[in-house]
């Protein structure tokens, strides 16, 4: 076969299930668009790996934001400082988003995880009347 058929109603024709771009396959198995992005098969790898996940591509992109806003809210709320304790009021007033990290470390010895975001930790501090409040650490200094 020397020639592609460009007929949309060619068998070759596709629409990439992903991108929803439409192209011409060079064989009839393709299914996906055969490079994005400067990357072979990469609508088919990253549709394969949302569906697998059970992801949705707004699920990624929220929880990408929802750290860039926690981000920026731990260091407003060091203020330079290498650690602070806050009440869960005051992360709960700059929109924290407490479901949005990078890493979940082992439960330490008061039994509570801490998350890690960036080079920033949060752990659970004390309980006391009925107030939550948090321990925030810079990792690098």
């Amino acid at each position: 076969m020397s020639e592609i058929d460009m007929d949309p109603r060619g068998e070759y024709y596709r629409e990439c299930p992903y991108c929803k771009l439409q192209f011409t396959a060079n064989h009839i198995n393709r299914e996906y668009c055969p490079s994005k992005n400067g990357k072979k098969d990469w609508c088919k790898n990253r549709y394969k790996r949302l569906v697998l996940n059970g992801e949705t591509e707004n699920d990624i992109f929220s929880n990408k934001a929802k750290i860039r806003i926690n981000l920026k809210n731990i260091r407003n709320i060091l203020n330079g400082d290498r650690t602070t304790i806050v009440a869960r009021q005051v992360l709960d007033k700059v929109n924290y988003h407490f479901d949005a990290f990078t890493v979940v470390t082992p439960r330490n010895k008061l039994n509570f995880y801490s998350v890690i975001i960036e080079n920033y930790s949060i752990e659970l501090d004390s309980i006391e009347n009925k107030r939550t409040y948090y321990l925030i650490r810079n990792l690098n200094n």
